[in-house]
């Protein structure tokens, strides 16, 4: 009778342990403007948690996570898709399409300044220095 209710205790413990590991869902983050992979960094993280990871240089990332749990993808300057992982995520990679932000209107400042800055450098690296005569 021992044996029995420790072989069911263990069994339920292994369960439960399991089930706490989640699933590993794995995908791809895409650009809508010309259908490629993102490049490097593109975050993903579980929404409410610091569970998080960055997709490679393919655009795939994977990320263990918990069934009903809900993946954020969220870049400035692009929509925020919020995605509801179900069983079925473990068996199929996740192809996410991220467009871009067109109402937000921080979008074109930023835009702006990192243009500026660009620019700034651009101009420091070509301006002619006068020569020295010796």
């Amino acid at each position: 009778m021992k044996k029995l209710f420790l072989f069911l205790m263990l069994s339920l413990c292994s369960f439960s342990i399991s089930k706490a590991q989640g699933i590993l869902v794995t995908g791809t983050v895409i650009d809508s403007y010309d259908y490629q992979p993102f490049p490097f960094g593109f975050p993903v993280l579980e929404k409410g948690t610091t569970n998080g990871t960055i997709t490679n240089l393919d655009g795939y990332f994977s990320i263990r996570v918990n069934i009903n749990s809900v993946l954020v993808f969220s870049m400035l300057g692009y929509q925020t898709i919020e995605h509801i992982v179900t069983p079925i995520d473990a068996y199929r990679p996740l192809e996410i399409i991220m467009y871009e932000d067109f109402l937000d209107p921080d979008n074109e400042n930023i835009t702006t300044i990192l243009d500026y800055s660009n620019l700034i450098s651009l101009k420091q690296k070509y301006i002619l220095k006068p020569f020295a005569c010796n």
